[in-house]
């Protein structure tokens, strides 16, 4: 479950920075270069959501966080940035707070005094 929960956040990091990567594009009047950033973004967004549902979470969970992604205007990289994100991200970090402590197993060093 934590390799899991890594690769969700890297995708997670990787989604927020070209989000913000695309709103520069926008910003600057490079609409080709947010595009193709878009397109990038698609593809993460389908990894992602692939991880998600194969955890067992529903894909409602992750809220409008594809539809902004495919609009990809500059209004949905706000949204994205200040709402999906922060949505998305807070349901795993739940998960994670209340997953159990494995235990060490048999054998382990659980402590150096001798």
């Amino acid at each position: 479950m934590l390799a899991w929960y890594l690769e969700v956040n890297a995708l997670l990091r990787a989604i927020r920075q070209k989000a913000v990567d695309a709103q520069g594009c926008l910003a600057s009047g490079d609409e080709a270069g947010a595009k193709r950033i878009n397109g990038y973004l698609k593809n993460d967004y389908q990894t992602l959501r692939k991880l998600w549902t194969d955890a067992g979470f529903p894909q409602q969970d992750m809220g409008n966080l594809g539809r902004h992604i495919g609009f990809g205007d500059a209004n949905d990289y706000d949204d994205i940035l200040a709402r999906d994100l922060p949505h998305v991200k807070a349901r795993p970090r739940r998960m994670r707070a209340t997953a159990p402590i494995p235990s060490p197993g048999l054998g382990s060093r659980t402590c150096c005094i001798r």
